[in-house]
């Protein structure tokens, strides 16, 4: 009897094992210790932006750095065509060879033609300038989640994760 019950009991388990396995897979972080871990890529032309970014976020994720939009726009496509898509994307506005207002555009328009789960990576825009048409630009046109303006500082990054509820408040 006490056979059957613990062969019961392990079925659950498995049951239950194989659940959150199916919901892990359709969720693009999870919770890893006290706090989430995301897929994170970092646009910046500036060795020294791209290094502060990955200290400020590398607690919540692997990051994965490139040095212009062209380089985000390729990183990110084969992120999504191999199936482990990013679920934050940082892009300073002024870069070479494509600038973080065109990689934006590039970049959403990936997803809509490449995931079929619908879901969005959440994007901040970095930029040194206080600029209101920039900021326009991102959110009307580009369909951007937020904005940080340099100085970046640990402070403001997280603000803006809990803002957006990516980490837990």
């Amino acid at each position: 009897m006490q056979n059957i019950a613990k062969n019961a009991e392990n079925d659950q388990q498995s049951e239950l094992e194989q659940v959150l396995l199916v919901l892990f897979r359709e969720e693009s972080w999870f919770v890893q210790g006290d706090g989430v871990h995301m897929k994170i890529l970092i646009a910046d032309d500036e060795a020294n932006n791209r290094i502060l970014l990955e200290n400020f976020l590398s607690p919540y994720g692997s990051c994965d750095s490139v040095v212009n939009g062209l380089a985000a726009v390729e990183t990110f496509e084969m992120a999504v065509r191999d199936g482990a898509p990013y679920d934050l994307v940082c892009l300073d506005i002024m870069m070479p060879e494509l600038d973080g207002q065109k990689a934006l555009v590039r970049i959403r328009k990936l997803e809509s033609e490449l995931r079929s789960d619908g879901r969005e990576a959440a994007i901040f825009m970095i930029t040194a300038l206080d600029v209101e048409e920039h900021m326009l630009r991102a959110f009307l046109i580009g369909g951007c989640t937020d904005y940080l303006i340099k100085p970046i500082t640990s402070r403001k990054v997280v603000e803006k994760l809990r803002q957006h509820r990516i980490i837990p408040v």
